[in-house]
């Protein structure tokens, strides 16, 4: 009974009997998906592989990222010059913006500089 088992959750979970090196011939398994059918499992052995190949997925990708931020050569948090360029245009775009709506507010007060509110202050006149 345990080999009929284990010969049908290999069949689902696209094992194989040996090593395939080709990936444009017979299928292939894929670790996250192979993660996955083990932890759903039902056998506590099956069980305790899935979190392996989960955590040997999660180390693979923790090495790629650090491999990218070494080899990247910025730190966190350092803009290039391209960002930096846009982050100031966005600014000043925000800044125009700003002024043109506190204009439009001294208009409509006579002259006089109406102050920001905060966004959660309530208005006098709303009434419930």
């Amino acid at each position: 009974m345990t080999l009929l088992v284990a010969c049908r959750f290999a069949e689902n979970t696209a094992y194989a009997t040996s090593l395939n090196l080709n990936p444009l011939q017979n299928p292939m398994a894929s670790l996250p998906l192979a993660a996955f059918k083990l932890v759903s499992s039902p056998e506590p052995n099956q069980i305790a592989r899935g979190f392996g190949a989960a955590s040997v997925l999660m180390i693979i990708v923790l090495v790629l990222f650090v491999m990218a931020r070494v080899l990247g050569g910025r730190p966190v948090g350092r803009l290039s010059p391209r960002q930096a360029r846009r982050r100031l245009a966005q600014s000043a775009g925000d800044l125009h913006r700003i002024e043109s709506a506190r204009a439009v507010r001294r208009t409509n007060h006579g002259g006089a500089s109406a102050p920001m509110a905060s966004p959660d202050a309530v208005s006098p006149e709303v009434t419930t």
